[in-house]
Formats: structure tokens, C-alpha cells, sequence
């Protein structure tokens, strides 16, 4: 294998929003998909007329291709990677995956195994710019690895290399900031509903809250009661909480390790 190689088509494995709106996204960069497999012939038959390409099941010969790209869900991947070690040549062709948390230890079958993250979330008729999101390759390959992160550039202008470890970091991070965040913003809502009070209010906090926390160390501009050990206004945020015991807990929690973060700067 030469040291430029080079991905110009693909192989688009699942059909679910990954599937979807990365494999629309790398058809527009120029990348040919060969083909969609998967096991839901409705769904894959029509990622495949979307993608004008063809479909097959995972117990037929796929078509030859640069990359075999896994985007089904990640309890999936290793069961699907074994399946396809039948009808793919194992001791040459690249797979990889798009999880952020999976190691590629997973497409064991393999010998060229890497990975392609790209860290944003997607739904299915959401259009996504993907020249602002940031890809994270991988592969146990420095050719695979260089042709993965040309692949990437093609999509966007961040690109990087980050070992499973870090990978695996990085999602649980994006777990913390995203869907974590989330559900504060959440669980805000519901109280401010409860008690007839428009959110909207607390929308210039969101915003200049995740300013600068983009600008700044957060740990350095965290605010608060249990910044400053009010403990009286935590207990009274503690009472008004009283009827939701999984809530105040985790009021209660997330207080404690906010002090403990700031005794520790």
C-alpha cells in the first residue's frame, strides 16, 4: 500500500442519520458510494435511491471499494464488523467507524481498522455545514491514517488525530457539554413551566454563560452559591425542591463537586 493513498469511494454501512447525512455529505464532496448495506432492506433501499447507488444485506459480496465505512449504532459495531469479515477481504480492505466512544479494536476481523468521528450530532433531513465540525481520525495505519484525514478535509477544515483514549475522552466530554447541559436547561424549563414563568427570561444567561465558558477556563469564571459556600441558599434550593427527590439530589451533587472544584483553584 502507498503512502498516498488515496479514498475516492466508499461503502455506507447502516441506514440510520449518520448514514444519511454523512453519506449525502461525502457524496457531494465527489466520493462515489459504491453501495449501502445493511439489514433493513426499507431503509437501506432507500439511503441507496437517495444516494442513486445500489443496497445489499450483510450475507452478499459488496462491491469493491476504497473504504468500508460502519455508521450503525455502537453495540452494533463489533457483531457487524464480524459479519462483514465473510464477504470482505479482511487482510486488505480499510473499515472504519464513525463512533466517538467504540475503540477500532472493535473491526477486529480487520487488519486496516481506523476510525472517522465527526463530532456533531445528526438527524436525518437536517442539513449539517460540516465545515465547521471537527473530525477525529484514526487508524493502526499511517497510509490508512493520511488517507482517512484527506477524506475528512474534504468534508472540513478541522481535522484531527486522536488515538481510541482520546476519542473516547473527547465523547464523554461532548456528553458533559451536550446532553448533560441539556438537561439542565431542561429540568429549568419544566420548573419555570410549573410556575408560570417564561423561559425566555433565561435566555441571555444561556447565552453569555456558554460565551464564556468558549472564552475562559469554566472553572475559573464558575459562579454561584456553592462557589461561595452560601449553604443557606442551597438549603433553600434544596426545600423548593422537595417534591422532586431525584432533582434535588442531583442539585445537591453537582454543588458538592462545584465546591470541591473551587477549593482545589
Amino acid at each position: 500500500m502507498e503512502d498516498n493513498f488515496s479514498i475516492k469511494s466508499a461503502v455506507i454501512v447502516g441506514s440510520g442519520n449518520v448514514a444519511w447525512v454523512l453519506g449525502t455529505a461525502l457524496q457531494r464532496s465527489g466520493i462515489e458510494i459504491k453501495a449501502v448495506c445493511g439489514r433493513n432492506i426499507k431503509s437501506i433501499s432507500n439511503l441507496a435511491a437517495e444516494l442513486d447507488t445500489d443496497y445489499f444485506n450483510f450475507k452478499s459480496t459488496l462491491p469493491k471499494a476504497d473504504l468500508i465505512l460502519i455508521t450503525v449504532s455502537d453495540d452494533a459495531i463489533q457483531r457487524v464488523s464480524e459479519e462483514l469479515s465473510s464477504s470482505l477481504d479482511s487482510s486488505n480492505q480499510l473499515v472504519a467507524h464513525t463512533s466517538g466512544s467504540k475503540s477500532t479494536a472493535l473491526l477486529h476481523p480487520f487488519k486496516n481498522k481506523g476510525s472517522f468521528y465527526p463530532l456533531q450530532t445528526m438527524t436525518k433531513g437536517n442539513k449539517v455545514d460540516f465545515s465547521t465540525v471537527h473530525f477525529c481520525i484514526y487508524s493502526n495505519e499511517s497510509e490508512f491514517r493520511s488517507g482517512l484525514i484527506n477524506l475528512a478535509k474534504k468534508l472540513s477544515k478541522h481535522v484531527h488525530t486522536l488515538d481510541d483514549k482520546q476519542r473516547a475522552i473527547l465523547h464523554l466530554s461532548a456528553v458533559l457539554v451536550n446532553n448533560f447541559a441539556n438537561l439542565f436547561f431542561a429540568e429549568a424549563y419544566k420548573l419555570s413551566q410549573l410556575n408560570q414563568i417564561d423561559f425566555e427570561l433565561l435566555r441571555p444567561l444561556i447565552l453569555k454563560t456558554a460565551r464564556k465558558a468558549l472564552e475562559s477556563d469554566p472553572n475559573i469564571i464558575q459562579t454561584g452559591p456553592a462557589v461561595r459556600n452560601d449553604l443557606e441558599t442551597i438549603d433553600f434550593h434544596l426545600e423548593l425542591l422537595k417534591e422532586d427527590k431525584d432533582l434535588q439530589v442531583l442539585y445537591d451533587l453537582v454543588s458538592k463537586r462545584i465546591k470541591k472544584n473551587a477549593d482545589t483553584q
